[in-house]
């Protein structure tokens, strides 16, 4: 079996008219026209099977659904050094920007796809060189493509999104690459914070919380000295969970800054997209398998999916514009006046 290579040649013919010729000799009077033209911006391309004289081999053609007819150069009989006896032909054949191209001659070659059943299909025959072309009547033959009289739009749940993001949504994560360093200034002089009592209503709660987060590994503990101890900040999430952060006003007055440009919510916002839902699922699997890639973990309950309208940082975004989140200015409208 021999092969030829899917991107050898470059096209050529993309568009092509075939016009009968008008013989005496066959008393011919009506002409016929048959157009090879590209209905889609994406090209498709197939390996097929063709037996020439008994001798099989494969050919990449490209497939055309504005295709009546099928087009093969001669180069790819003379590649495989089969002489097959060409049947003369009364079609001419016009290419995109007007060249008029005459048939060598025509043929019916056995065809199939991964050594399925042979499918005897007619071929012209032309001297130039381009990519094969296999026109549309032939896909059915081949079964390449079907109709389908009915489309069924499936919309994906957020249940089934989080199951089947389930990795992306779950855990926490971790960027695979070497842990960053901080950089201080020199001769920076360590703090250290003497420890903050808790709440006493928040202590169980606390410690839960830290136990949490020494089993996720995103903590660990300390039983010996260090040269930095930062303050335990406590914030209460709406959702009654705690949230532990650490007072670093001492460390950022030493820290080296980084010289990245972070975005503001302005730039943010202006690169909002997903105008229908069609549009919204195919960022939103983007964004999923980017993150899938780079180990980045997201909170499902956190996950506003589907929705006209959304809240985010203090703002509200919906097809009518921006505004802000009245949670955010309650304590301004409901000020009394001084």
């Amino acid at each position: 079996m021999e092969t030829i290579a899917e991107n050898e040649l470059g096209v050529y013919i993309d568009y092509v008219t075939v016009n009968e010729i008008k013989c005496e000799m066959i008393n011919c009077t009506e002409s016929i026209d048959k157009n090879i033209e590209m209905v889609c911006e994406t090209t498709w391309y197939k390996n097929i099977t063709l037996d020439v004289n008994h001798k099989c081999f494969d050919v990449n053609f490209k497939l055309n659904t504005g295709a009546e007819v099928n087009i093969l150069p001669l180069y790819i009989l003379n590649m495989f050094k089969v002489t097959p006896k060409l049947s003369e032909t009364n079609l001419s054949l016009t290419t995109y920007g007007n060249f008029k191209l005459k048939p060598d001659g025509s043929l019916i070659i056995n065809c199939s796809i991964n050594k399925l059943k042979n499918v005897p299909l007619p071929f012209c025959v032309v001297n130039v060189k381009s990519k094969p072309l296999l026109g549309l009547n032939d896909y059915k033959e081949l079964k390449l493509i079907e109709r389908i009289d009915v489309i069924e739009c499936s919309i994906i749940s957020k249940n089934e999104l989080i199951k089947q993001y389930k990795d992306v949504l779950t855990g926490i994560g971790e960027f695979p690459s070497e842990p960053h360093r901080i950089a201080l200034k020199d001769n920076s002089v360590p703090v250290i914070h003497l420890r903050r009592r808790a709440p006493q209503v928040l202590q169980p709660k606390l410690k839960s919380t830290l136990n949490n987060l020494e089993k996720e590994g995103v903590e660990s503990k300390v039983n010996k000295p260090t040269d930095w101890v930062q303050s335990l900040v406590i914030v209460e999430k709406s959702n009654g969970n705690l949230r532990l952060c650490l007072d670093p006003r001492d460390l950022n007055k030493v820290i080296k800054r980084e010289h990245y440009q972070i975005p503001c919510t302005d730039d943010i916002i202006s690169r909002l997209e997903g105008y229908n839902e069609d549009s919204h699922d195919t960022i939103m699997s983007k964004v999923l398998e980017r993150a899938r890639s780079l180990n980045i973990k997201f909170n499902p309950d956190k996950l506003q999916y589907r929705v006209s309208e959304v809240k985010y940082v203090g703002q509200i975004i919906s097809k009518s514009g921006i505004k802000p989140d009245p949670d955010h200015i309650k304590a301004i409208v409901e000020m009394s006046t001084p």
